[in-house]
């Protein structure tokens, strides 16, 4: 076992980049990388500093070559003066993602793409032209995929022009998939609900620091912990958890923050976005960051917040001195994916006896996607989401609309344990639902509620129990706290229950258009002078989404016997 496996799972490049340049870091980095495939035979007599490369292509029993050499040391100021290491690192990062044939491809259409443009802003139409010449609607996208991702990979003078135009062209493209997508909502629940359940069992039980097996295993995915609840909330990029420094957390104004490791970047448009480098964290997450920084101090010195000598010693197999890197001060980003692929089995699988298919697992970029809908579901505006983002531009942003469903799924899901929670402790007694769904199984035991007024007045579905009528919706089903439904009438109105629970959520569906196209529309302001109007619309967009949010998750734990498999998962 290696440090970083080679895997290669796709054919092309997302349109995001799941690391940014840093120097330093991206040197590093790429420089492991570069020494672990070349141990797996798949770089042949080469080494990172040449301008060929020669790699192994098992696939078609031959080889590929990487020429590096048309990059020259620029002085244009739309070049930087390393572009060779940018674009090498970049390269090396994706090695791991991309198959050696596509990367061949994709590096000779970059530099095509260098040779006719220099990267000026003023020779973006010769690209775009180029690109559009090319004999498929795929290769075309496949290109514009490319150069998208490198263009969040490095923010070149050229970044915010050329981004523009080319999500213009791929727009045209409509019958190509536009993003990655997310795992079904199902199986990310999956994963965060016994992600917590071991944190509860393991991670947070003094007991567990008495059993040595236990306690290697809590150090071992303590990590995944922080890397879930942090990066749910700030979309961070894998690369920029992984380099978060050690001494990250800071008191001021009476509240905690924490410094995370991004570059400032000069503005040199009024479309430029100044990003965001330090953010207010809840005593919560401080709690949880400042006690595994006290766990794992004993372990040695580490630069990065998670401690990659606390993982080497935790990790109980015979093979964890292969995982050894050249510099143990740092966690990468390949090492974050391991120990996902590692938790799957280990816990879920092992401990939860919990098996989710291997396609559907999440990966270190999958909350990026998560944070940013769900900032935009929450009103805020597309600028502010940009800087929480770290986008030098907030163009791709639009393109997150199809990973709403697991933000919908999540929030009905945790209002679903509140209003049980909340009914529990009215001393409400649950009997357990038959349906087998994928809702674990605590969240299934719901039920009906007595009826404590002994007041009883049929409606069209159910009744209500309220002798006063002290109606808080014109709805009964949206439900307000005195609607109750039998078992009888229940099983005999299923079907029209279940095609009202499908249009709470298509209501949810046409708010997130409204604040989707609201976001364009705001964003379309060249001079960021945006209408305070537009800014309380998203507001008000929100909180409507949150009252449907509600009245679906309160409807949907009064139903003992619906099956959340048709109402509740979105495949």
């Amino acid at each position: 076992m290696t440090l970083y496996n080679y895997e290669p799972e796709n054919e092309e490049f997302d349109f995001q980049s799941e690391e940014y340049f840093s120097l330093e870091q991206s040197l590093r980095n790429a420089h492991e990388i570069f020494d672990s495939i070349k141990e797996q035979n798949i770089v042949l007599n080469s080494e990172f500093k040449d301008d060929i490369w020669i790699l192994n292509n098992k696939a078609r029993k031959g080889t590929a070559t990487l020429d590096f050499s048309s990059i020259k040391n620029s002085k244009l100021i739309s070049l930087p003066s390393n572009l060779k290491v940018i674009i090498k690192c970049w390269i090396t990062e994706n090695s791991l993602r991309i198959g050696v044939k596509h990367l061949q491809t994709y590096l000779n259409k970059v530099l095509k793409a260098l040779e006719l443009t220099d990267f000026k802003k003023e020779k973006v139409e010769i690209l775009i032209k180029w690109i559009d010449n090319e004999n498929t609607t795929r290769v075309k996208v496949k290109i514009i995929n490319a150069l998208l991702n490198l263009f969040d990979y490095y923010d070149f003078d050229c970044a915010v022009v050329y981004t523009n135009r080319l999500l213009a062209l791929r727009s045209k493209f409509k019958s190509v998939a536009n993003i990655r997508p997310l795992p079904p909502s199902k199986d990310i629940l999956l994963f965060s609900y016994y992600l917590e359940e071991f944190a509860k069992d393991v991670i947070f039980d003094p007991k567990s620091d008495l059993d040595e097996k236990i306690y290697r295993t809590k150090l071992i995915f303590y990590p995944i912990l922080i890397w879930w609840r942090l990066t749910t909330i700030i979309p961070l990029r894998p690369g920029e958890f992984c380099a978060i420094n050690r001494e990250c957390l800071f008191f001021k104004d009476d509240k905690w923050y924490i410094r995370l490791p991004r570059n400032k970047i000069p503005i040199r448009n009024a479309r430029r976005i100044q990003i965001i480098d330090e953010f207010a964290i809840s005593e919560d997450m401080y709690e949880l960051l400042s006690n595994y920084i006290k766990e794992t101090n004993k372990f040695g010195r580490t630069a990065t917040l998670i401690s990659y000598r606390s993982i080497i010693w935790a990790d109980p197999y015979k093979d964890t001195r292969k995982l050894f890197k050249k510099d143990p001060d740092y966690i990468t980003h390949g090492i974050l994916y391991q120990l996902i692929k590692k938790f799957y089995v280990e816990v879920l699988e092992k401990i939860y006896n919990c098996n989710i298919p291997k396609d559907n697992h999440v990966k270190p970029n999958s909350t990026r996607h998560i944070a940013i809908v769900s900032l935009m579901l929450q009103g805020i505006s597309p600028i502010h989401i940009a800087r929480l983002a770290g986008h030098a531009t907030v163009e791709t942003q639009f393109l997150y609309q199809d990973h709403k469903e697991y933000w919908v799924d999540s929030e009905v899901f945790n209002l679903m344990k509140k209003y049980k929670y909340l009914s529990a402790n009215e001393g409400v007694h649950y009997q357990e639902s038959f349906v087998n769904s994928y809702v674990p199984h605590e969240i299934q035991q719901v039920a009906l509620k007595p009826n404590k007024t002994g007041y009883k007045s049929k409606l069209k579905i159910g009744f209500c129990t309220d002798e006063l009528q002290r109606c808080p919706t014109d709805d009964c089903l949206n439900p307000c706290e005195y609607w109750l439904i039998g078992i009888t009438e229940y099983l005999e109105k299923e079907e029209e229950i279940k095609k009202r629970i499908h249009e709470k959520r298509r209501t949810i569906d046409e708010l997130f258009t409204f604040i989707h196209n609201l976001h364009r529309i705001i964003f379309s302001d060249e001079q960021e002078t945006t209408n305070p109007n537009s800014l309380l619309l998203l507001k008000v967009k929100a909180n409507q989404i949150q009252g449907e949010l509600h009245s679906l998750a309160n409807l949907m734990t009064k139903l003992p016997y619906l099956d959340t498999k048709e109402v509740f998962w979105i495949e």
